[in-house]
C-alpha cells in the first residue's frame, strides 16, 4: 500500500509490502518527484508482511523498485502509484 496505479493524498508516510509467499526484502528504492532514494531494510527472515516509513516525497508519480528472495530463489519487481 498504496496499491499499484492508486492515486492517493498526500502525505504518505508508508509503504507496506505484502509478499505470498512469505519472503526476504533486501532493497527497496522509492523513487518520486524529489529523485531516488534507497529505503533501510532490516530484513528479519521471510515475512509476509513488510512496514516502512517514507518521508517527504511530494506531489507527483513514484515508482517502487524491490528485490527480495523467498525459499532460495530471487525476486525483483516494480510498482508505481500519484500522489495527488
Amino acid at each position: 500500500m498504496p496499491a499499484a496505479g492508486a492515486k492517493v493524498s498526500a502525505p504518505v508516510s508508508e509503504l507496506v509490502l505484502h509478499f505470498s509467499p512469505p519472503a526476504r526484502l533486501s532493497e527497496v528504492t522509492v523513487t518520486g518527484p524529489r529523485g531516488a532514494m534507497p529505503t533501510m531494510v532490516a530484513a528479519v527472515g521471510e515475512v509476509e508482511h513488510y512496514s516502512l516509513p517514507l518521508s517527504e516525497l511530494g506531489v507527483g508519480a513514484v515508482t517502487i523498485d524491490w528485490k527480495a528472495t523467498a525459499s532460495g530463489v530471487d525476486y525483483r519487481g516494480s510498482f508505481g502509484f500519484e500522489i495527488g
